[in-house]
């Protein structure tokens, strides 16, 4: 009977550490199985979080570029508006200051520094404007009114010759442009194939020859016969 109930009892303790070792075996399974989740778990974490940083440093430099993009825009559009609108001249203090220079005068000036010489008129040609005729160097008559030229012809002598309505090199550049020489100092003057048919025989008693001068030219055109 002892022997039975030694034997049940060896085989309750056996029992009971074999299954304590069991336990002890399956908890560690467990935990390892959980560790490992959790391992899993923390790596899609962090997988997560660096699609995250990526995805937010994608935006910041998108909106940095944008910005840039604006801030040029802004700038150009501004400089432009300003510098057509309220440039100013910045000051030099090393530059001399130029005098201001008249139009008129500053043409003057260029025609007596220029080389080209303008026609001269001899004294037999009057020359009237209701202003003060001035005789540049160059020979170029200036006035703040209109000139013009007038020839009268001597009774007896008219001298009014070489009447050319076949010009290769027109003055004027006019279509039917002539010239003709007048006076004894035979002075060029031009006019039209019209005026030119009857000059010629026109009486010079009580008419005379009146051109206009062309200032841009420097000649006398336009000729007609007048009334004195």
């Amino acid at each position: 009977m002892r022997g039975f109930i030694a034997l049940l009892i060896t085989l309750f303790i056996v029992s009971s550490i074999a299954g304590t070792g069991y336990l002890i075996f399956t908890n560690h399974d467990q935990k390892k199985e959980l560790i490992n989740k959790k391992l899993e778990i923390a790596n899609l974490e962090n997988e997560i979080q660096t699609l995250r940083n990526v995805n937010q440093n994608l935006r910041r430099q998108s909106s940095y570029r944008n910005r840039n993009n604006y801030k040029k825009s802004t700038r150009k559009t501004t400089y432009t508006t300003t510098k057509k609108q309220n440039y100013v001249k910045p000051y030099n203090p090393t530059k001399k200051r130029e005098k201001y220079v008249p139009q008129k005068e500053r043409k003057r000036l260029a025609e007596l520094k220029s080389n080209k010489r303008y026609q001269k008129f001899s004294k037999s040609i009057k020359l009237v404007s209701n202003s003060r005729i001035k005789i540049l160097r160059n020979n170029k008559l200036e006035s703040n009114s209109a000139i013009y030229g007038r020839y009268y012809p001597n009774k007896q002598f008219r001298y009014i010759n070489n009447i050319n309505c076949n010009l290769k090199n027109t003055k004027l550049e006019l279509r039917d442009e002539c010239s003709m020489q007048i006076s004894l100092g035979m002075d060029r003057v031009y006019l039209s194939k019209m005026t030119a048919r009857h000059i010629r025989s026109e009486d010079y008693r009580n008419h005379m020859i009146e051109c206009n001068y062309s200032k841009k030219y420097g000649v006398l055109h336009n000729c007609q016969s007048k009334l004195i």
